[in-house]
């Protein structure tokens, strides 16, 4: 009974061992998986980054060329002329205005359809 005993104890010693591996090899999983979810975080964090980094070195782009436009004097005027009414001296400022059309008005003479009864 001796001999019996001690394969016993040397089995639960086995699932011992196998369960601590176990629960490591759970640990070491759930780490992986949550280093996996903070790079693909990280990876569309940088793709963002890269699209705005893009649309600001447009905008940079498009007010560098009006900077230089504003450092003429055509660019002045008309940027001036753009965004005030005025005039230089001799000018004069003519508007077109387009008539609207005159609404038609059309007599009906059949009753509306809650007036028949």
């Amino acid at each position: 009974m001796t001999q019996g005993k001690k394969r016993q104890k040397i089995k639960w010693a086995e699932y011992l061992i196998l369960l601590a591996l176990v629960v490591i090899f759970l640990v070491i999983l759930r780490a992986t998986w949550s280093l996996y979810q903070k790079n693909q975080i990280a990876i569309t964090n940088l793709r963002s980054s890269a699209e705005r980094m893009a649309k600001f070195h447009e905008r940079e782009m498009i007010l560098r060329d009006k900077i230089d436009r504003l450092k003429t004097n055509r660019g002045i005027e008309e940027e001036i002329r753009n965004n005030f009414p005025v005039v230089k001296e001799g000018e004069q400022v003519i508007n077109f205005v387009e008539e609207k059309p005159k609404p038609t008005t059309t007599v009906t003479t059949s009753k509306p359809w809650w007036q028949i009864w």
